[in-house]
């Protein structure tokens, strides 16, 4: 496309798509409406983010939500005028950067160190304090954050790529406004799924405390005990038969149904190709290859001590104590997914992931077309804005984030980011700026992958940063693990601000000032999701009682670079190999025999389920299942309500997981 199209196709959206300069847009009420919503969004995306690996959509959730919320805020006199469009924007972009806040590190990397720190109290100097890992979450969005500037115009503008969530986004919030009376039924829905999520987690695990633990109570302690004193039943740990399997009961194996209504609900978004290879997976690993273990002796070697560890001791994880009987069969499961099977899953994912990356070589090089003119033109020694449109150019310089943004934001970010690697985890600053400026790359391939297919791969960016920089330190896990979470959260927090840039530009808002909503939700997002992270995410229960399975993958590619393969537990490493080739092999099949997909599983789906439960594989394929059978008799009510109950189920219960972890703190905390 020459300079003449962009200028005329530049002209055509200032006059017939562009309303900033007279629609409210920016305002107060859409920066704390976003700021609180985004950390809500964030305590979910934390909690499904460490219990099953995904991240779930933030922007149109909080768009339903914010609507629904201003619309009775409206008709009882509080908000004096209308919820514009707009507004719910910017208040999408303000939450989705505190939504997302997880990506940054919170389920990856910084539970990845918590682990090894667990694992060897050496490390115990490189563990983070709440005001260090605030730092260190900002640091790394606002790097991310200020990456997409120089994109947006190009990948937006110029090229017109689809970014389809940005787009769905768009059609959500034009459907809403133009349907009022559907966007509040869509509204009520997720807030009556909510109330149901919030009551299956409260009914199946808040639990009171046993005796030995209410004697040594104070006053408070023994008043929170009593108020909960009514609550005398909670769920099994897993509804499973009675049945035995190589002397042990199929419940040792993980083998059953997880009273959840969450790994449902997230079952019914992510889909029937995930939910059916979800299931594929777990049942080989469980089913096949842990009976083949447990007939080869492995455990013994492998479980030091995680079998021991009965899904009773599980079952009184973070929440208020509940008494409990003896004689529970020890927890093979944990030990399978968090010793043995990783290895395959993590060798899997990370083949799968950088094949299919290498594949898109084109795309790699597009990502590069087109950048050195625009950054040319932002720093004003390029003419990619100059004539024929003299005013066309000066009112998108007023609308677009300036040049000076940009470098002012990369300098302090970057320079914030290399000092906090090499204070907190003696990384030398020279690996540090390595990071900062792969990052910058990265950024580029990942935002041209979410726009053009909605996917952004920051697995695959995490694992090029680990390889990359794990020879320079081989024996400090520290430096490929933390220089790979600055690439992958800033990646990460790039390409979510072009999805909310493009559904800005489709319904004719500022970037901006959506820029500027962002770096609301990154404080936001950062103050609040620290505390809750400390609260559910104690380092003794990672990767056993929080599954955390993204963090356990890290882990794993950590210690493999630093202690290498003969720390491997047996036949570890044939698994290994087994996983690379299957990974190869689907990746391959994929790119070359692209009619075969929808026939092929998912090899994020396999991978993960490598790292699950068998009971949350299982829970979540049922999910897919009802969903897939729902869709295919009601598509008219699919299409309104599936993703907004399922979203609301799934932000219930985390919610009222996270409330259950912290009445459980607030107990041990007052307890003598």
């Amino acid at each position: 496309m020459d300079q003449e199209e962009i200028n005329k196709r530049d002209r055509e959206w200032l006059a017939n798509v562009y309303r900033g300069d007279t629609d409210p847009q920016l305002t107060v009420r859409s920066i704390v409406l976003g700021m609180l919503l985004g950390a809500l969004m964030s305590f979910s995306n934390l909690y499904v983010g460490l219990k099953i690996g995904w991240g779930l959509g933030v922007a149109i959730t909080s768009s339903i939500l914010a609507f629904g919320i201003m619309s009775i805020l409206r008709s009882i006199g509080v908000a004096k005028t209308d919820f514009t469009a707009l507004e719910n924007n910017t208040m999408a972009s303000c939450a989705s950067a505190a939504g997302y806040m997880s990506s940054a590190g919170l389920v990856s990397a910084i539970p990845a160190l918590d682990m090894m720190i667990r694992e060897n109290p050496a490390l115990e100097h490189l563990r983070m304090s709440n005001l260090s890992m605030m730092l260190w979450l900002g640091a790394i969005s606002v790097l991310g954050v200020v990456m997409a500037v120089p994109l947006k115009r190009q990948l937006i503008n110029i090229e017109q790529l689809k970014f389809p969530s940005g787009v769905a986004a768009a059609e959500t919030l034009k459907s809403m406004y133009s349907k009022g009376g559907d966007a509040i039924l869509r509204a009520r829905a997720l807030v009556y799924s909510s109330l149901f999520g919030a009551a299956i987690k409260f009914a199946t695990e808040a639990k009171t405390a046993p005796p030995e633990d209410i004697a040594g109570a104070n006053a408070f302690s023994r008043a929170l005990h009593w108020s909960m004193s009514w609550k005398t039943w909670t769920a099994p740990e897993i509804l499973s038969p009675a049945i035995m399997l190589k002397g042990y009961p199929l419940a040792s194996y993980s083998i059953g149904l997880a009273p959840s209504s969450l790994m449902l609900a997230a079952g019914a978004i992510i889909g029937l190709k995930i939910g059916v290879s979800l299931l594929l997976g777990s049942t080989l690993n469980y089913l096949v290859f842990a009976p083949w273990l447990v007939d080869h002796g492995v455990f013994e070697r492998v479980v030091a001590g995680v079998a021991e560890m009965t899904p009773a001791a599980i079952k009184a994880r973070h929440h208020i104590p509940v008494r409990v009987s003896p004689g529970h069969p020890p927890a093979l499961y944990a030990a399978m997914r968090g010793n043995w099977s990783v290895w395959p899953g993590t060798a899997l994912m990370v083949t799968a992931g950088l094949l299919s990356f290498a594949f898109k070589w084109r795309m790699v090089l597009r990502a590069f077309s087109g950048l050195g003119t625009r950054l040319r033109a932002m720093v004003g020694k390029g003419d990619a804005n100059a004539e024929p449109a003299d005013e066309t150019a000066k009112k998108l310089a007023s609308i677009e984030v300036p040049a000076s943004w940009f470098v002012t934001g990369f300098v302090f970010a970057g320079v914030a980011t290399v000092l906090l690697q090499n204070t907190l985890f003696g990384i030398k600053w020279w690996i540090g700026i390595g990071a900062v400026l792969l990052t910058f790359l990265l950024s580029i391939v990942a935002a041209r992958a979410t726009g053009e297919t909605d996917i952004t791969p920051i697995g695959a960016m995490g694992k090029i940063t680990q390889l990359m920089f794990g020879g320079f330190a081989p024996t400090q896990p520290a430096v490929n693990l933390m220089t790979a979470n600055v690439t992958a959260g800033a990646a990460s927090h790039a390409a979510d601000l072009l999805t909310d840039l493009k559904t800005g530009y489709l319904l004719g808002g500022s970037p901006r000032k959506q820029f500027i909503a962002q770096l609301f939700g990154v404080f936001a997002g950062s103050l609040a999701c620290v505390p809750v992270y400390r609260i559910f995410a104690r380092p003794e229960h990672l990767g056993t009682v929080v599954p955390a399975p993204a963090a356990v993958t890290w882990k794993s590619i950590a210690e493999l670079l630093t202690k290498g393969f003969d720390a491997l537990p047996m036949f570890a490493k044939e698994a290994m190999i087994a996983g690379a080739i299957l990974g190869a092999v689907l990746a391959t099949l994929e790119e070359f025999a692209p009619k075969s997909k929808k026939y092929l599983p998912s090899s994020t789906g396999l991978g993960i389920a490598l790292v699950i439960d068998f009971k949350d594989s299982f829970a979540m394929f049922l999910g897919a299942v009802i969903a897939w059978t729902f869709a295919k008799r009601r598509a008219d009510l699919d299409e309104r309500y599936t993703v907004a109950v399922s979203s609301g189920v799934i932000a219930g219960e985390s919610l009222m997981g996270v409330a259950l972890a912290l009445l459980t703190a607030v107990f041990h905390t007052f307890a003598t």
